[in-house]
């Protein structure tokens, strides 16, 4: 490797190092189902939000909104000593001309709040137009008290920038004005905890998803990767030409470890393309069930993931009959498996007599000798094993 690439390398490394890790933010409702700029869902909550006698709240968060709008006081008094019977939310109201609006809201015959709400699509040809005409034609209001004419619809179009709508009669309104509405709303006051964390939910996923800066801002691992790309995918491509020869390598090293002292009754069966690798005697496979040292590792397991698992394990249709055999065996090495830090038939794995995570620590530039130590501390922790399965097997 050339001494430019070399620095290279390391100065990319340790770039990576030096960026913190970047703290999540707990995920609201509509991210716990992937719904996070779904109008419908949003329009969904917003009415839960807003109805009186579901949030928990009361009439607070309708009198927050419209607070913002009725300067000369005509449509709040409404609102006052409000019964369930006196109010009715509709969601995707369904005019005779087939259009619908997001909510439509009507309070004792009097007053009708309408809510169109825009996140990302835009509004259609005449949309708010058409809404404000089939309110007027279709929904028949009567005068408050000391007044001889209706009122007149109370529009909202809500969008994330205060987009402005076709029609002059909707108010435009931002995300941000509208929870900075509700957040004047005393959460204290929310009896029900439940009620409470849902209408705190809400406030915290608009301000979150809704109502941040949607520019693009790419986090510094992710332009780190873009600075390098060329050499990390020259990295990525040695890697996949030269890990075939490692695996190569590394089959041959743990075959010697199990050859040694001239022991050559041990049968290996290794793939490159799978995650498991087994080692046995010749008379451990039988026609009852099949005894074998088995491994659990590929190359990414070891050099991204940075383990391996190893066991004993006997499987096959009379496994069980090794399994009882063995138990007094393993009643009596308890302490040493204890010592070497052996589980017995783990609930993960019931058919291993023998099983254990191994890790690799920091791999240097001779990482060959750690994977190596690993390998060679996980057959001299088993080894003393292999004259006690010798001797049971002998009855079958």
């Amino acid at each position: 490797m050339s001494t430019r690439l070399k620095d290279k390398i390391f100065k990319l490394v340790n770039s990576c190092k030096k960026i913190p890790v970047e703290k999540k933010s707990p995920k609201t409702i509509l991210e716990i189902f992937n719904r996070p700029y779904d109008e419908n869902f949003i329009s969904d909550y917003l009415v839960y939000i807003l109805d009186p006698f579901e949030n928990g709240i009361g009439i607070e968060p309708l009198r927050r909104l419209l607070d913002s709008k009725d300067k000369d006081n005509i449509y709040l008094p409404l609102l006052e000593g409000i019964d369930k019977d006196d109010i009715e939310i509709d969601r995707e109201h369904r005019f005779k001309n087939g259009r619908r609006i997001d909510i439509l809201i009507k309070i004792k015959d009097k007053m009708v709040i309408g809510i169109e709400n825009k996140i990302y699509s835009l509004e259609g040809n005449r949309q708010t137009i058409d809404y404000f005409k089939s309110i007027t034609k279709e929904i028949k209001l009567l005068p408050p008290d000391d007044e001889s004419r209706p009122l007149p619809p109370i529009l909202f179009f809500l969008t994330p920038s205060k987009d402005l709508p076709q029609s002059k009669l909707f108010i435009p309104i931002s995300y941000s004005e509208l929870i900075n509405y509700l957040s004047q709303i005393d959460i204290n006051t929310i009896r029900d905890p439940h009620c409470r964390e849902i209408f705190k939910d809400f406030l915290f996923h608009i301000r979150k998803k809704i109502m941040t800066d949607k520019s693009y801002r790419a986090s510094e691992k992710f332009k780190l990767y873009v600075e390098n790309v060329k050499c990390i995918a020259d990295l990525e491509d040695n890697f996949q030409r030269e890990v075939d020869d490692f695996m190569e390598y590394l089959f041959e090293k743990i075959k010697s470890l199990y050859r040694q002292n001239n022991d050559d009754q041990w049968e290996f069966s290794f793939g490159k393309r799978r995650d498991y690798h087994q080692v046995y005697r010749s008379h451990w496979d039988n026609k009852k069930f099949f005894l074998h040292f088995e491994y659990w590792f590929t190359s990414e397991q070891i050099f991204k993931d940075r383990k391996i698992q190893f066991m004993i394990e006997v499987e096959g249709k009379k496994k069980d009959l090794f399994l009882n055999k063995f138990r007094p065996t393993h009643s009596r090495l308890n302490k040493k498996y204890a010592h070497n830090g052996i589980q017995f038939r783990p609930q993960s794995r019931t058919r291993a007599v023998a099983y254990k995570e191994y890790r690799f620590n920091a791999f240097s530039e001779k990482f060959e000798d750690e994977v190596l130590r690993v390998f060679k501390r996980s057959f001299n922790d088993f080894k003393f094993l292999i004259p006690y399965l010798d001797k049971i097997m002998e009855n079958f």
